[in-house]
């Protein structure tokens, strides 16, 4: 059995040092390949839903919990992500020259909750990955109650979420992922699962950039039609979303280095996945589309920006630093006690 997966186990602690290329090669390949984007397009719920499950694997819970000791300060960033973010994004773009199904598109975006993608790509960057997962989940499990009215009033965009229907999704694309993670957790024990680390963050990279390729799914198709409509909703894409990052990880820079940057990144990127479920079909079409051009700025981000994460973030080693490398088990570089089942 060892020798059989062995080689397949190599192939993904390798895929997780090579990341920051794989994600940015996903969008890449969703590009230049439309059929491929098309055949992975309707895989992208059970997609979100595996990934989602190998994050909660990877995730130090007792790091998590810590988080919620501090419901001042959550409340401060939940405050600042769904209320704060999408205020000024209609500030800003509301004098812009923009067209409007992308100034549109970039406001309901700011509303949305923070994407499952976050954790990984924080730890990916050495940041603070339960952090990061803590906000995601809390600001999905508000967005049926804060989404829609900031969507109509700031943006104009109808987003047809109730209560109800949206628990009903919840419960599918949250729920069963948790579920799964637990009877893993029961059944291998934590220990045997923090081994194959690497492994699974190979996975989860991996999930990431097939997600990429999927939501490409149209880009190339529209990019040939009007290639000057792209470029405006890419270039107002990358503004909105490092524009957000580096402005929330300035405005908690309090926190300190790790925990301002992985607020960033979660600030900065939203899970637009389930706004594209419920967007009605009298929707503008172009705000589907800027909605999926999110990802470009979301897959490079890694590429682009952990040059900066390795320059302002202690690494492990380093005097002071209690800071977990990326790729290393959560146990690494912080104490702690030890598992029942260590």
């Amino acid at each position: 059995m060892f020798s059989l997966f062995a080689p397949f186990e190599r192939f993904l602690v390798f895929s997780g040092r090579q990341g920051t290329r794989l994600l940015a090669a996903g969008i890449v390949a969703g590009l230049v390949l439309p059929p491929l984007s098309d055949a992975l397009y309707p895989t992208l719920a059970a997609n979100v839903m595996f990934n989602t499950t190998l994050i909660i694997l990877r995730i130090d819970f007792r790091a998590g919990l810590a988080h919620l000791r501090h419901p001042g300060r959550l409340a401060l960033m939940l405050a600042w992500m769904l209320l704060a973010c999408p205020l000024l994004a209609r500030l800003i773009v509301a004098p812009l020259p923009l067209d409007p199904g992308i100034a549109a598109g970039a406001v309901a975006s700011m509303s949305g909750c923070g994407v499952i993608a976050g954790a990984a790509l924080a730890r990916l960057g050495g940041l603070d990955s339960e952090l990061a997962l803590v906000l995601t989940m809390i600001t999905t499990l508000l967005l049926p109650i804060t989404a829609p009215p900031i969507a109509l009033g700031l943006a104009g965009v109808d987003l047809a979420l109730t209560l109800p229907a949206m628990a009903s999704r919840l419960a599918v694309v949250v729920g069963i992922p948790i579920l799964a993670a637990l009877v893993l957790f029961a059944l291998l024990g934590r220990r045997r699962i923090r081994a194959h680390g690497p492994s699974l963050d190979g996975a989860i990279i991996w999930m990431i950039t097939l997600y990429a390729t999927a939501v490409m799914h149209g880009v190339t198709a529209r990019f040939l039609a009007d290639p000057g409509w792209i470029a405006e909703a890419l270039g107002v894409a990358f503004a909105t979303s490092f524009g957000f990052n580096l402005l929330s990880a300035l405005v908690f820079s309090w926190m300190g280095a790790r925990q301002a940057l992985a607020f960033g990144l979660v600030g900065g990127n939203r899970n637009l996945a389930l706004y594209l479920a419920v967007l009605p079909a009298t929707a503008d079409p172009r705000i589907a589309m800027y909605f999926g051009l999110t990802q470009f700025p979301l897959n490079f981000t890694p590429l682009l920006l952990m040059p900066l994460y390795r320059r302002l973030v202690p690494r492990k080693g380093a005097p002071g630093s209690d800071v977990q490398a990326p790729g290393a088990p959560p146990e690494c570089g912080r104490s702690r006690r030890p598992d029942p089942d260590d």
